[in-house]
């Protein structure tokens, strides 16, 4: 919670720096608003933006469009319990099955449509496909070291006079559609240097929660609640987004909440997310944006239970080990193209790395993300 505050804090300093200019800049308003509707991604290449990970970061102008793909790639690997890095093997003893690396890309595709000056519409849809590498445990009562790749040779290293036995690699993969959300965006406020907006929408159930595999007797058999690709459930989505801008940077703050609103037919539902960004963002020559990002996710463990899934047999398998604290670092860049021919384009990077992670249990630490973006506003 003390992180929680903290962001809280950072956010709120942010909230009171832009109160003031606005204040400030109060008897400009009525004069400036025409300009101000033109802020952000509006094709006024006098702004910095936000960075491409955040997501629904500004408001249309009415009858614009902007579409969008994004290439969203991760990679997790190394046990972790808590705050503290665990091996293998040491996880192998209280479990058949531990995770030892996973990959997922995401691609996702968005449209943005200004209904009013006030009011722009947002869907998303994104495709997953991840890979999941993960160590079984060998035999009882024999100890479990793992190298790659799995073989014993003559020259292997005997342990107290007998040959270690050596964990075996399972490797599972899924793909597929995940859940589609639905945003509606109304500006709150606005003036010369400040802007700020309020999102509400829903996460429609699309993704799939029966991805499985066939196990070493031939078996289908579900997999872990990371490997699904949705939740089948009904998600309220909820963003407070709040920008100070002047001359050729940004600062700005967004709050995020996501909740189920409903049990899927598997009898669970994923715990509420709270994320909070805060991030800085410099133009130079009208084209090219750097940023800079620091954001806080707080996720809850699952409530109700797959029966489906043993969670005795592995972590990926525990509805209490699905909880995380996590802080994430990012610097990115957008370029906006401004010659006639690719008016509108712009392309995004975006790289990421965690500072700290606190989890429920025992889950895999998380390496890297990056991103690519492309987009177009007409």
């Amino acid at each position: 919670m003390n992180r929680i505050a903290h962001c809280l804090l950072l956010s709120a300093i942010v909230y009171s720096t832009c109160s003031i200019a606005s204040e400030q800049q109060h008897d400009n308003m009525n004069m400036d608003m025409d300009m101000d509707m033109n802020m952000d991604m509006n094709m006024d290449m006098s702004q910095a933006v936000a960075p491409i990970s955040v997501m629904g970061s500004h408001i249309h102008k009415k009858g614009h469009w902007m579409v969008s793909y994004r290439y969203m790639t991760m990679d997790m690997q190394d046990l972790q319990l808590g705050k503290d890095p665990i091996s293998s093997d040491y996880a192998l003893e209280s479990y058949m099955m531990v995770p030892d690396e996973m990959s997922m890309d995401m691609h996702m595709f968005g449209a943005m449509y200004g209904y009013s000056d006030d009011l722009t519409l947002m869907v998303t849809a994104n495709f997953i496909d991840q890979e999941m590498t993960s160590l079984m445990r060998p035999m009882m009562g024999m100890m479990a070291t793992y190298q790659k790749p799995v073989s014993i040779t003559a020259n292997t290293p005997m342990y107290d006079g007998m040959m270690p036995a050596m964990a075996t690699e399972v490797e599972m993969s899924s793909d597929g559609l995940a859940d589609v959300h639905i945003r509606a965006m109304y500006r709150t406020y606005t003036s010369t240097k400040v802007d700020s907006h309020i999102s509400l929408g829903v996460g429609l159930p699309v993704g799939d929660i029966d991805q499985s595999r066939t196990n070493m007797m031939g078996d289908k058999v579900i997999m872990g609640y990371p490997m699904q690709i949705g939740s089948e459930t009904t998600d309220l989505l909820a963003t407070y987004t709040i920008k100070f801008s002047e001359n050729s940077y940004q600062l700005g703050a967004q709050f995020n909440y996501q909740t189920a609103l409903d049990e899927n037919d598997a009898n669970y539902e994923p715990g509420d997310q709270l994320q909070v960004h805060s991030w800085v963002s410099f133009l130079f020559d009208n084209n090219l944006n750097v940023s800079m990002r620091i954001s806080f996710t707080d996720i809850d463990n699952y409530s109700g239970r797959d029966d489906r899934l043993n969670p005795m047999m592995s972590p990926v398998a525990d509805v209490n080990m699905r909880g995380a604290k996590i802080w994430d670092w990012a610097i990115g860049t957008s370029y906006r193209f401004s010659n006639p021919t690719l008016m509108g384009n712009s392309l995004s990077f975006e790289y990421s790395e965690p500072l700290e992670e606190d989890f429920d249990g025992v889950q895999l630490q998380t390496s890297k993300q990056i991103t690519f973006a492309w987009q177009y506003m007409f």
